[in-house]
């Protein structure tokens, strides 16, 4: 009897084994990890817009630059993919530093399962631009400078998690893409650009009355220290106007006006959302 309880008492104290690696784990670590996805392009393309370019000459060195900065990016979120921890229950690479506090408004960044997979698929999809750019023979620089302005805009919009930043890079995103349109697209460029412009500027004046419906709905900034239905105070009225707040921003994006990915991922990440329109 004495034997078998030292036995499991040396059971119990016995050292657990470490936990396997995960291939890629610890190679890369930052706390701005997101932030570098999304500035990284921007820097890049500024350096693209400064460097000079007579007659063509550096054409070649401006689509490497694009596909390296595109292919380093892709790199840093595999990495990130590969230390992402698949059952926490929170936003992961997290960033949130205050901005406009006037507003309420924070750079926030972080994602979840959903978002780091759709980080990695737009980071593919822009080393795929380039790869079919490689025929662009007029004006190079502009080009890949506005391809690598609209992947940080997506980059941004995907990873947003302040429903100000995220309009702020869904906005911004319709600049380099019509430019692009207008510059380097068919016989009905124009059309198309403009196209794109109305639509893009709908779906975003949508946004932004639903974020500004969600504001007035919720109160001031000051009063927000905690954002979960029963802790904010109001009357029916305020909760049926956030139950109609964020109803109209689901039809906007049920109809296409608003990323509906976006939508959903910032409802999965918000208890706010949800506890409101069960109430």
């Amino acid at each position: 009897m004495t034997a078998a309880m030292l036995y499991a008492f040396a059971a119990l104290t016995r050292p657990s084994p470490a936990p396997s690696t995960v291939p890629g784990a610890n190679i890369f670590t930052s706390a701005f990890i997101l932030s570098i996805g999304i500035w990284a392009p921007v820097l890049m393309a500024f350096v693209i817009g400064v460097l000079p370019n007579p007659r063509g000459r550096y054409d070649t060195l401006i689509k490497q630059i694009a596909f390296f900065t595109n292919l380093i990016v892709l790199f840093i979120l595999f990495v990130a993919y590969n230390q992402f921890q698949n059952f926490l229950p929170t936003l992961q690479y997290e960033e949130n530093r205050q901005w406009l506090p006037a507003i309420g408004a924070a750079y926030h960044l972080g994602v979840d399962g959903p978002g780091i997979l759709m980080l990695m698929l737009s980071a593919l999809v822009g080393i795929i631009s380039v790869l079919a750019s490689t025929g662009i023979r007029t004006r190079v620089r502009s080009y890949f400078a506005l391809l690598l302005l609209a992947q940080s805009c997506v980059t941004g919009a995907i990873a947003a998690h302040d429903l100000f930043v995220l309009v702020l890079f869904w906005s911004a995103a319709t600049v380099p893409l019509a430019l692009l349109i207008l510059g380097w697209g068919g016989p009905r460029r124009d059309a198309a650009a403009w196209r794109l412009v109305g639509y893009w500027g709908a779906g975003t004046v949508a946004l932004v009355l639903a974020v500004a419906g969600i504001y007035v709905a919720t109160g001031s900034p000051p009063r927000r220290a905690c954002r979960c239905s029963r802790c904010m105070a109001g009357s029916a009225t305020s909760i049926r106007t956030r139950r109609s707040a964020w109803w109209w921003s689901w039809r906007a994006a049920r109809r296409g006006w608003v990323p509906t990915s976006f939508y959903v991922s910032s409802w999965r990440a918000s208890p706010t959302a949800r506890n409101c329109w069960r109430r």
